[in-house]
């Protein structure tokens, strides 16, 4: 779709979750890749759609730019409960502003609200400190993300 992205990329969709029809962006379900990465994997993407990957800032952000995309995150623990997270918008800003997670909107879900914590905030790699802490929280986190001071307190 022109709109969102020139350059057409291979993506992974779930159409079985909330109704289906989402773009899954990020997958993390063995271990079997180490996003332990730096600014340019998280750039680009990186991984294998069919098994752990993700989609990549530049995509990401060509996706969201018109800030009218959804954001379902779903989770299962060790012993196979899946739980949920879901915001009614959600948008990233371009590499020039360190993709900062710009709009998130309502949220619903049965996973916690943990994602508001760091709305407004700069996305950090173990090459790249953007967070407020005076330690890069990627290397204490050992991933990238949308720190700001590691946790929340």
């Amino acid at each position: 779709m022109p709109s969102y992205s020139e350059a057409p990329f291979i993506a992974s969709c779930d159409e079985h979750t909330q109704g289906g029809g989402w773009t899954v962006v990020l997958r993390r379900q063995d271990g079997s890749v180490d996003f332990f990465l730096f600014w340019q994997d998280y750039k680009q993407g990186f991984g294998n759609v069919q098994g752990e990957f993700f989609i990549g800032l530049d995509r990401l952000r060509a996706l969201t730019k018109n800030k009218d995309q959804e954001l379902l995150i779903v989770m299962d623990n060790n012993e196979g409960v899946q739980k949920y997270a879901k915001y009614s918008h959600f948008a990233i800003d371009n590499e020039q502003n360190n993709y900062k997670l710009s709009t998130l909107g309502v949220y619903t879900g049965d996973a916690g609200d943990s994602l508001k914590f760091h709305l407004g905030y700069r996305f950090s790699t173990r090459d790249r400190d953007n967070d407020k802490d005076k330690n890069n929280c990627t290397n204490l986190c050992t991933g990238a993300w949308w720190y700001v001071s590691c946790h929340a307190r």
